[in-house]
C-alpha cells in the first residue's frame, strides 16, 4: 500500500510492505517521491472528487462548521485558517504545472525525514535506503521556510449563527486560541481537556447527555500544530435545546477556570484513562509510524513517547487548574 496526504504542517507519502517483496516496493516508492508524472487525467479525476467533496461538505452542518469556525479563529490569511475540503473556484484552477512547481519547491530531501517502523535494523535497512536515496540531492535553491504568525486572543466573546434550515439538529461549539505546542504545560492541558470533555465521565458529556439528555455525546479536544493551537468544545443537540445548551456549555468552561476547578477525583480519573490509553496506542507498525509522525511534525524530542506517562503522572490537581487557565478562555471564546 502507498498513499498520499497533506496536514496543516507537513505533506506525507507511506510505504506498507511485507519485507520480502521491500526492495521491489522501494522502487514504486522513490519514484513516486522524486519523480511524480502527475498525469493530467488523473488531476482531472482528482478535482472532479474535490469539488462534489466540498458540494457535500457545504451540505453538512458539521462540514459547515470546519469551513467556517477556524477562519474565524485564526483570521481569514493565516496559513492554518482551515477551509475544509477548499473552494471550487480555487480548485478548478489547479493545473499540472502547479503541481510539479508544488512538488520542485518542498520534496526535497532536506525538507524530508524518513521514518522506518519493521522488524529490521538500521544496518539492515541502510542499504536498501541508500540504493533508493542515497543519490538525491536538494536543488541549489534554498530550502522554503514556512512562518506561522501569532494569533492574539480575541478581545470579547463573539457569536456567530450558521442557519440550516430543515435541520433536526443544531451543532453547538465553543472555541478559543490556545498557546503554541512548544509551550510548556501541553500534557497538563491535556489533563484538564480530559476532564472537560475528553472521555465519557467528563463533565461536558455528564452534563449534556446524561444529566440533561439533549445530546448523544458532548466534547472537548486541542489542535495539534506547532503554531497556535485551539481549545474547541461542541456538542450535537436538539435543535430547540439550542440556546440552553450555549448556557450550560458556557458555565462548564467558565466554571473549570473559575469557581470549580478539577478536583483531585477528576484529575486521577482523567490521567488514569490517559496513561491505560497508551499501549494501545503502540500495538500495530501503523500506529507506531503515526504517533512517531507527529513527534517529528510538532518538532517533539525523539524520546517523548518514553518520558510522556511520567509527565502525565507526577500532576496534581493544582498544576492541572492552572493548565485550565491557560487552555480555556471564557472571554475570548
Amino acid at each position: 500500500e502507498i498513499g498520499a496526504s497533506s496536514g496543516r504542517e507537513a505533506s506525507m507519502v507511506t510505504l506498507s510492505a511485507i519485507k520480502p517483496s521491500l526492495g521491489a516496493a522501494l522502487d514504486l516508492y522513490a519514484t513516486i517521491i522524486r519523480r511524480p508524472s502527475f498525469p493530467q487525467a488523473d488531476l482531472d479525476r482528482s478535482k472532479q472528487n474535490l469539488k462534489s467533496a466540498i458540494v457535500q461538505e457545504k451540505a453538512a452542518p458539521g462540514g459547515l462548521l470546519r469551513r467556517v469556525l477556524s477562519r474565524q479563529i485564526y483570521g481569514e490569511t493565516h496559513p492554518y485558517a482551515y477551509t475544509g475540503a477548499g473552494e471550487e473556484a480555487v480548485v478548478q484552477g489547479i493545473s499540472r504545472e502547479d503541481l510539479i512547481a508544488f512538488h520542485q519547491r518542498w520534496v526535497r530531501p532536506d525538507n524530508a525525514t524518513l521514518l522506518i517502523v519493521g522488524d529490521t535494523s538500521l544496518a539492515e535497512i541502510r542499504p536498501l535506503i541508500e540504493a533508493h536515496f542515497g543519490d538525491w540531492r536538494a536543488p541549489k535553491q534554498a530550502a522554503p521556510v514556512k512562518r506561522i504568525p501569532a494569533v492574539a486572543v480575541a478581545a470579547k466573546p463573539r457569536l456567530f449563527l450558521l442557519d440550516k434550515p430543515g435541520a433536526t439538529q443544531s451543532i453547538v461549539a465553543a472555541a478559543n486560541i490556545a498557546p503554541d505546542r512548544e509551550a510548556p504545560g501541553q500534557e497538563a492541558m491535556a489533563t484538564a481537556n480530559t476532564v472537560l470533555g475528553g472521555q465519557f465521565i467528563s463533565r461536558l458529556n455528564l452534563n449534556l447527555r446524561e444529566d440533561k439528555h439533549w445530546s448523544y455525546g458532548a466534547s472537548s479536544s486541542i489542535t495539534r500544530t506547532r503554531g497556535p493551537q485551539v481549545f474547541i468544545a461542541q456538542a450535537q443537540v436538539e435543535r430547540d435545546r439550542t440556546a440552553d445548551s450555549i448556557v450550560e456549555m458556557q458555565k462548564e468552561l467558565r466554571e473549570l477556570v473559575g469557581k470549580r476547578p478539577p478536583t483531585a477525583a477528576e484529575v486521577e480519573a482523567a490521567k488514569r484513562s490517559d496513561l491505560l490509553a497508551l499501549p494501545g496506542s503502540f500495538e500495530t507498525a501503523g500506529q507506531v509510524a503515526g504517533a512517531f509522525s507527529d513527534v517529528i511534525e510538532l518538532g517533539q524530542p525523539d524520546d517523548y513517547f518514553n518520558r510522556l506517562s511520567a509527565l502525565i503522572a507526577e500532576q496534581t490537581p493544582e498544576t492541572v487548574a492552572t493548565a485550565a487557565k491557560q487552555l480555556v478562555q471564557p472571554e475570548a471564546l
